[in-house]
C-alpha cells in the first residue's frame, strides 16, 4: 500500500500503532522517534537528546508515548508535540531520598513522644 523510508539503520523494534498513528523508533546514533498516519504521512519527527540508541519498541500508556534509550533516558511524549525527559537513575535516586527523609522525620517524632513519656 505505501512505504516510508526510515534509513539505513532501522533496528528491528516493532512499531506501535495507536488509534490512526504509527509510532516507530531507528536504531542509530541519534535516533529518531517518527509518527506517521496509517496513509504513510508524516506526522512528525523528533531525534532523541542527547544523542542515543533507542533499540526498543515504543510503548504507549494512557494516550503517552514512552522510548527508552541505551544512555538510561526514558522519554514521554504527550499529544504527540510536547517532549518531557527523564533520566531514570535519578528517579531512583530521587525516591531513596525521600524514603530516607521519611524515616528520619518518623524516627525523631517517635523519640520525642518516647521521651515525653
Amino acid at each position: 500500500m505505501w512505504k516510508y523510508p526510515l534509513g539505513e539503520t532501522f533496528g528491528g523494534a516493532a512499531p506501535t500503532v495507536v488509534g490512526d498513528t504509527i509510532f516507530a523508533v531507528t536504531n542509530e546514533e541519534a535516533s529518531r522517534v517518527v509518527a506517521m498516519g496509517l496513509d504513510g504521512k508524516l506526522l512528525w519527527e523528533e531525534t532523541l537528546e542527547p544523542a542515543s540508541y533507542a533499540l526498543s519498541a515504543p510503548t504507549v500508556i494512557d494516550g503517552v508515548l514512552y522510548v527508552a534509550s541505551d544512555e538510561g533516558y526514558i522519554y514521554a511524549y504527550s499529544s504527540g508535540t510536547e517532549t518531557v525527559e527523564e533520566e531514570f537513575p535519578w528517579l531512583l535516586v530521587g525516591g531513596i531520598i525521600a524514603l530516607v527523609i521519611v524515616a528520619a522525620v518518623g524516627l525523631v517524632y517517635w523519640n520525642s513522644k518516647k521521651k515525653g513519656m
